[in-house]
């Protein structure tokens, strides 16, 4: 049975960083702020990655904030250094090791827009000397042995097809299909495949927003490991699949206090199954150490760099010999180490963003407070230091049946504190990763109790005497553009401005506009129960819908588009923008070609954030 012993030293280590981090001696603030450019500009190392020998390193790299391109360095210097790729109006995202003599990447001008045509996936071998984009995706295992002109026979076509098609396959290492799932007409079906009888077998049907538990991972005992609700905390769980139960064990392999344990990555060598430890998500990122060698080299690296998260990536994680590492914090947007287990010997690489000075940047904190209603509110408050008064942004995150922040070096959130400003950004009701209880308490609340966590966690703020409430503008995308305008609109005496890209203007629209990226299926079967039905629900959905309650936003907004978005189309910002020059009010407009649902390209989001720097200065200084 698997058990995880280093649960308690997680949360024990992460509340030692976080003391660490807090009691660092203030910093001085710079006499003027970093521009935008060195914000959201590409950086010069925005990567690094580790060859399976540990002899090689990859790195994803910008020159002068330029496009990103692959190099590689012989840690040995036996090779010169080599720049493989050549790329100007792409960027090499998501390059790995295939071996120490093949890299696979790919190439992407923005996530959101239609025409991709440079975009793609590529392999390319250390020398530089081929390059060829991909025309069909491949396995790892398959593409290796295409690469290396030898015969590739897939353990795969071997066994058995599932029942259905599925919608999402968990492999194992060997990169055979173990398990998946199929989400079809409202209902999620989980099957398993048993290799001793090679048959699928179903191991779960739940309808859709019910699902008691959603497949993790298989390791080398062939057990299969699934995150499941604790219905006494309403806390996500990790657990062993109990197949003569059909259901998952009573125990815990893994729970983080205040926390759900969604996604817990396995850390094991490429061909094998064994799992040497376990990446999880609380405040911050950490790893559950399962390996007696990489917790030590683990607890030996957090004492060298404190008050950080230093994630740990090997070469070898069975037989550890380099070991890349990746240490950030809140101020910083980190470095890249090695370690040489054998010389026990630390060797800085480079720093991801060297033209970061940390004494400039703000300290972020988690705060749990207690909401109006007494339920738990999660709040990220980020600020410079100082104790005067100060003016701030509400900051909402999209989804919004997403989690908002970790404890890292966030671009937006510093851009924001540099200027002067607080930066509050509430994990509202109906945002996971904190729980069920807090998640299904957002179910239907659009513009009610989700609005009211905004305010909440402002006035936490203002009682704390960090912020001064004559001087706050509220601000998103998406769902949390959405949030914005309904706070101008309902209480518009606490705001001076607001700020609104790719915003739902009116919960209806979701459902009616038919070109966008939403499938009838998510309308069908989960948007009721998240939203609200059209019908039953019609009088609430109105009664919540900025669209409704244009004429009320007096106070001044900036909203934004791009005219490819198709999961809020354009069509929701025209609408309001009409609602409100009828009225008499004229938001400030500002639409990006051939964008879609968020700023993809470098140079429209360095121009926004500087249109945002105006506009606050403009109207909270």
């Amino acid at each position: 049975m698997l058990v995880i012993r280093s649960t308690v030293l997680i949360c024990a280590a992460l509340t030692a960083t976080w003391a660490v981090a807090a009691e660092s001696p203030p910093a001085s603030p710079a006499p003027s702020p970093p521009g935008a450019e060195m914000f959201f500009a590409n950086y010069p190392n925005q990567s690094v990655s580790l060859s399976p020998s540990g002899r090689f390193i990859a790195l994803e790299s910008s020159i002068d904030g330029g496009a990103i391109n692959l190099k590689v360095i012989d840690l040995e210097g036996k090779e010169p250094p080599r720049i493989l790729t050549q790329f100007q109006e792409f960027d090499v995202v998501d390059s790995y090791w295939l071996s120490d003599e093949w890299l696979v990447f790919a190439t992407r001008e923005g996530r959101y827009v239609n025409d991709l045509s440079g975009s793609g996936q590529w392999y390319v071998n250390r020398a530089g000397t081929k390059t060829k984009k991909m025309n069909s995706p491949l396995s790892d295992m398959e593409l290796l042995a295409y690469l290396e002109d030898r015969k590739f026979t897939d353990p795969d076509k071997a066994m058995p097809k599932p029942p259905e098609r599925l919608t999402s396959t968990i492999y194992d290492n060997q990169e055979l299909r173990r398990a998946g799932t199929i989400r079809k007409d409202g209902r999620t079906r989980h099957y398993w495949l048993d290799r001793h009888t090679k048959t699928w077998k179903k191991i779960g049907d739940f309808a859709w927003l019910n699902e008691e538990f959603t497949l993790g991972f298989v390791n080398e005992k062939d057990e299969l490991f699934v995150y499941a609700i604790n219905p006494a905390t309403a806390f996500k769980e990790l657990r062993k699949f109990d197949f003569a139960t059909g259901k998952p064990a009573a125990e815990a392999v893994l729970a983080l206090p205040g926390f759900d344990v969604a996604s817990a990555r396995p850390i094991r060598d490429e061909g094998s199954n064994v799992v040497h430890g376990l990446r999880v998500v609380t405040d911050s990122p950490a790893v559950a150490w399962f390996n007696p060698k990489l917790q030590a080299i683990q607890q030996k690296t957090d004492a060298l760099l404190p008050g950080r998260v230093n994630a740990l990536y090997a070469n070898s994680y069975a037989d550890p010999r380099t070991v890349l590492i990746y240490s950030y914090a809140d101020r910083t947007p980190g470095d890249y180490l090695l370690y040489r287990v054998e010389q026990d010997r630390f060797e800085r690489i480079a720093a991801a963003r060297p033209e970061i000075k940390p004494e400039q940047m703000a300290s972020l904190e988690l705060h749990r407070i207690a909401a109006r209603d007494g339920a738990d509110l999660p709040v990220w408050v980020a600020k410079t230091d100082g104790n005067t008064p100060r003016p701030a942004v509400v900051l909402v995150h999209g989804g919004p049946w997403v989690r908002g922040g970790t404890w890292t070096w966030d671009p937006e959130v510093q851009f924001l504190a540099t200027r002067g400003y607080v930066v509050i950004q509430p994990e509202y009701r109906g945002s996971t990763g904190y729980g069920q209880k807090h998640y299904r308490a957002g179910w239907k609340q659009w513009g009610q109790a989700m609005q009211d966590d905004l305010v909440d966690a402002l006035r936490f703020a203002v009682d704390k005497g960090w912020v001064d409430p004559q001087r706050v503008c509220v601000a998103g995308g998406s769902f949390g553009g959405y949030a914005a305008l309904m706070e101008l609109a309902r209480r518009s005496s606490m705001y001076r401005c607001g700020v609104a890209w790719a915003a739902v203007t009116d919960p209806r629209y979701m459902y009616e506009i038919f070109w966008s990226d939403i499938t009838d299926a998510t309308k069908e079967h989960m948007f009721p129960h998240l939203i609200g039905d059209l019908e039953k629900d019609a009088e609430m959905l109105k009664a919540n819908s900025p669209v409704e309650l244009a004429a009320h936003i007096k106070a001044p907004l900036m909203l934004m588009y791009g005219d490819y978005d198709y999961r809020v189309p354009i069509a929701h910002g025209k609408r309001l923008r009409e609602k409100m020059q009828a009225a008499g009010i004229e938001p400030e407009w500002v639409v990006y070609d051939r964008e879609g649902h968020g700023l993809a390209r470098k140079k429209n989001q360095i121009d926004f954030y500087k249109r945002i720097e105006q506009f606050l200065a403009k109207h909270l200084k």
